[in-house]
């Protein structure tokens, strides 16, 4: 009886269990393969062509994909470690499928980032990146790159507010901003935890999609370059920030530094590696924009508080940027709002010309 089918993702084919070859699992088991995360991979190997890190490791292995793209696609060269037996049996297969010479490693995460000096250490657990973090931070080369995938978001955008103040102590609002408060909880937990053992953690590329986070950190040695990161951590306020019409409510502390580096993403597009799916670089291309503002204008509550119906997104981007001379730009937070360095009365004004016209 067949058990697994073959995947084709970048140029890697790989076997993966039958149970995960449509989409991505509810429980994780050996040869644990995620579908849905594709473009998380896309965009790695996109970064990572910009990076070019001497030594890659995958903590996480599953069916090995991640390792396997990384050797065959950039030749980097690549660890990949899984404790489960059945899983490192699966990876070594892939391996051959693959021809790609990865170093198979069958340990602990915290084993094997412990015993080994790597200059990009992928964290990309089932659940909670938590029991990880340290161990990566703590463990990567000076000026090495630590990336996070988290996938309880509803921990982090506050649907779930003890377990937030429990896990990362902190208070989200879980409203529409509740995605980009998520992602920024959790950059500012890797900054915080990064400064506690003297180190900078620098966000190089920071991005929500569906039922995940995913953030790449530079690391840097230093006190100083610890308590500067520090200094980028606070508490927004959406009343304060935007209008009196949000509760007045402090949420956080988050990150409100900026989410990317956007000088490695212009890289990584100009190299624009070849098994990249364009839609995944165009994903990444529009990141450059979030960073125009910390948060988003939300044009729903905007409408709603207006009691008005939604003029077209695009013209009230258009209009923004004819009369202030400031880009604005669609966020992928929302498929309503815009990321826009102005104030909320500028794009109110802008809002109120499109709706009488």
């Amino acid at each position: 009886m067949k058990t697994s089918t073959r995947i084709t993702e970048g140029l890697a084919e790989i076997e993966v269990p039958d149970s995960y070859a449509k989409k991505g699992p509810g429980t994780r088991s050996a040869g644990f393969y995620n579908a849905e995360q594709v473009l998380n991979r896309d965009i790695t190997i996109a970064i990572l062509s910009a990076l070019k890190p001497k030594r890659y490791l995958d903590g996480f292995g599953g069916t090995g994909i991640r390792a396997i793209r990384v050797k065959k696609e950039l030749g980097l060269d690549a660890t990949v470690c899984d404790i489960n037996p059945v899983s490192e049996n699966i990876i070594r297969n892939n391996a051959r499928i693959n021809g790609t010479d990865i170093c198979i490693i069958r340990d602990t995460f915290h084993s094997v980032v412990s015993g080994n000096l790597f200059d990009f250490i992928d964290v990309d657990p089932y659940g909670s990146t938590v029991p990880y973090l340290d161990a990566a931070i703590f463990s990567v080369k000076n000026r090495g790159y630590v990336a996070t995938t988290a996938t309880d978001l509803s921990v982090l955008t506050g649907s779930v507010g003890v377990k937030t103040r429990r896990r990362y102590n902190a208070f989200i609002g879980n409203n529409s901003h509740r995605h980009e408060m998520g992602l920024r909880l959790l950059v500012a937990d890797v900054v915080k935890r990064a400064a506690a053992l003297d180190r900078a953690a620098i966000p190089v590329v920071s991005f929500w999609h569906g039922h995940y986070y995913r953030a790449v950190f530079r690391i840097e040695n230093g006190g100083s370059r610890a308590d500067k990161a520090l200094h980028s951590i606070g508490l927004l306020n959406r009343r304060r920030m935007f209008v009196s019409h949000y509760d007045d409510m402090d949420e956080g502390p988050v990150w409100t530094g900026k989410l990317q580096t956007s000088s490695v993403i212009r890289e990584a597009i100009n190299n624009r590696p070849a098994y990249v799916l364009s839609r995944n670089m165009a994903f990444l291309s529009s990141l450059l924009n979030e960073d125009l503002s910390i948060l988003f204008f939300e044009i729903t509550d905007m409408a709603r508080f207006l009691g008005s119906s939604i003029p077209p997104m695009d013209s009230i981007i258009t209009e923004l940027e004819n009369r202030s001379g400031q880009k604005a730009a669609r966020t992928h937070f929302s498929n309503t709002g815009i990321k826009f360095g102005g104030t909320w009365d500028m794009v109110e004004e802008a809002f109120r010309l499109l709706t009488r016209s």
